[in-house]
C-alpha cells in the first residue's frame, strides 16, 4: 500500500531532497525549500516511514510546472510512478491552475502520454520536451 501527501515540515523536505539526491545524482544540499512550490511526497506502507518517490509542483501565473517528479529505482513499474504523477496533476488543478506543464527527456514520455499529457510546440531545451495538460482532459481520462 502506497500514500501520498502534501508536506512542508522539515523532517518530509529532507526525505524529498534525500530521494531526490539518489534519483538524480544531486548533493542534497543543491535543493533548497521555497514556500511558493508545494512538496508531494510518497510513502509505502501505512506509517510513513518508508518514502519512495517525490514531487516538486512550481507556480506559474495561470499554470504549474511539474519539477523532480522521482521515485527510487526498486519501486519503478509497479503502478508507483503513475501513482504520484496523478495525484501531482491534481494537486495541481485542485490548487487553481488551467494547465499543467512538465519537461521530459526526448523518448521518455510514456507515463506522460498514459496520464494524457500531450506535446506542446515550444522548444526551450535541446534534448528536452515540454508536455502539457489541461483540466478537462485530465478528468476525462481518469474516468477511463
Amino acid at each position: 500500500m502506497v500514500q501520498v501527501k502534501i508536506v512542508k515540515d522539515e523532517k518530509s523536505l529532507s526525505e524529498i531532497f534525500s530521494i531526490w539526491e539518489v534519483v538524480f545524482g544531486r548533493n542534497k544540499s543543491d535543493f533548497v525549500y521555497d514556500d511558493s512550490n508545494i512538496y508531494i511526497i510518497l510513502y509505502e506502507g501505512l506509517k510513513e516511514d518508508n518514502p519512495i518517490g517525490a514531487a516538486m509542483i512550481k507556480a506559474g501565473q495561470d499554470n504549474c510546472l511539474i519539477e523532480n517528479l522521482a521515485l527510487v529505482e526498486k519501486k519503478r513499474n509497479q503502478q508507483n510512478g503513475e501513482f504520484l504523477l496523478r495525484f501531482t496533476v491534481d494537486t495541481g488543478f485542485q490548487s487553481g491552475y488551467e494547465k499543467v506543464y512538465v519537461f521530459t527527456k526526448v523518448n521518455k514520455s510514456s507515463l506522460l502520454e498514459k496520464v494524457g499529457f500531450s506535446k506542446s510546440d515550444d522548444k526551450i531545451f535541446p534534448n528536452m520536451t515540454k508536455y502539457q495538460i489541461n483540466q478537462e482532459k485530465f478528468y476525462k481520462k481518469c474516468k477511463h
